[in-house]
């Protein structure tokens, strides 16, 4: 299913978690002729549909992210943070291009071309040749530096790095405050809309096995969950205003936006934006019932100021659950149990969820429905009135979200 999605997500580019090979990158060209992966249209009958590099030039905004550098916004960011050559910094560069090494770097190679293949594949160096020739398996293609994207956890990592951020590449407030799109992320959801490239049909199944949405969407929660305990952990000083919930603060006062909100009583106070961990505790039930239980209480009692146990606390148990995920035997019951679960806990009797979590839910609902059987005419519907409350973030109005949630749930 396709909702209303685009125009309140910011897709950035992914970059790597992997050990790093000597091999250089050759550049997308290499990827481009027809016979390889540049068909204008899918291949009828073929192992792979052959025309990925013309979605990604085409469709993917991974493909712009060098070019968001240098467009009149990217140059303000970049004055606002001091930086004059934002196509030079490496402040930039982690996220808006295959690589900045240029000693690692084929003939071909091509800064301005952005995120191509090679960032989330590999350098392509060592097995371009080897991986078109069906004589070469897929161990041998990844020893040779091709990067293995079957498991729902390792893609999210890779895509994490920075659609959340990592120590190296931190996604912060500075960054925020300079002018740059609020980052949020749903594996599922973004890989859906990236447009996905590759069809799942059995050959993939065979070479690669199969995860369904809602292992994708539960895989990328975990990882989430577990950077952000690390982030909130390590900041200095704390808080990293990033990971507050940005509604603590900030709110138009000119379109009186308090008439819809409510603050728990507490208004302008700095919360912290629990809502990757929530979602992440409620989708464990779908590993171990015991852990969930455990996470669930442990995030809901967590604040700003809790001491590092209770934030190891949950990383531990986070860890636990990773662990965990390939054991993982869901049904499409099981998937209804965790959507409700989802829904009651966001619009139970008094609750105005933040904009932030209200996101969150929006792509959870989506990733969690797409596995319920047999399909209800009705459920798409529901999710893009849910969509529809979140298209302006400044006019959100959380009652009209937690309607439209409890409009869906009555679908289920």
């Amino acid at each position: 299913m396709k909702y209303k999605l685009l125009s309140i997500i910011v897709a950035l580019a992914p970059t790597i978690s992997f050990a790093e090979t000597a091999n250089k990158y050759l550049g997308a060209s290499t990827c481009a002729s027809s016979a390889c992966h540049g068909n204008p249209s899918p291949l009828k009958g073929g192992k792979i549909p052959r025309n990925e590099f013309t979605l990604w030039s085409k469709h993917d905004s991974h493909s712009k992210a060098f070019s968001a550098l240098t467009s009149p916004d990217g140059r303000k960011i970049s004055e606002n943070l001091g930086i004059s050559n934002p196509e030079k910094s490496n402040e930039c560069l982690p996220c808006h291009s295959t690589t900045s090494d240029m000693t690692r770097v084929g003939l071909n190679f091509r800064m301005e071309e952005g995120i191509t293949c090679e960032r989330c594949h590999g350098a392509a160096e060592a097995y371009l040749k080897s991986h078109a020739r069906t004589s070469t398996s897929h161990e041998q293609n990844i020893r040779n530096g091709l990067v293995d994207l079957a498991s729902p956890l390792g893609r999210a990592n890779i895509c994490l790095d920075c659609h959340q951020g990592t120590t190296e590449t931190p996604v912060n407030h500075r960054l925020y405050g300079a002018g740059h799109p609020r980052i949020d992320f749903e594996l599922n959801t973004y890989s859906e809309i990236q447009p996905r490239h590759f069809q799942i049909d059995a050959d993939y199944v065979e070479r690669n096995g199969h995860n369904s949405a809602a292992q994708q969407w539960l895989a990328g929660q975990l990882v989430m969950a577990q950077r952000l305990i690390q982030s909130v952990k390590s900041a200095s000083p704390r808080p990293e205003l990033s990971t507050i919930y940005c509604s603590s603060c900030h709110h138009s006062l000119k379109s009186k936006q308090f008439r819809t909100r409510h603050y728990g009583k507490e208004p302008g106070i700095l919360r912290l934006n629990k809502s990757k961990l929530q979602l992440a505790a409620l989708g464990v039930a779908l590993i171990d019932s015991e852990i969930s239980r455990q996470l669930l209480d442990a995030v809901r009692a967590l604040k700003l100021d809790s001491p590092d146990k209770d934030l190891s606390k949950i990383g531990d148990l986070v860890a636990e659950s990773i662990k965990k995920f390939s054991k993982i035997k869901a049904t499409p019951g099981d998937f209804k149990n965790t959507l409700k679960a989802l829904l009651q806990d966001v619009t139970q009797q008094g609750a105005s969820p933040y904009y932030e979590y209200a996101e969150q839910i929006a792509m959870a609902v989506g990733s969690l429905s797409s596995g319920l059987e047999p399909k209800n005419k009705g459920l798409e519907a529901a999710i893009n009135a849910i969509y529809q409350t979140l298209e302006d973030p400044d006019a959100y109005k959380p009652d009209l979200f937690t309607s439209s949630c409890r409009a869906f749930m009555k679908l289920l």
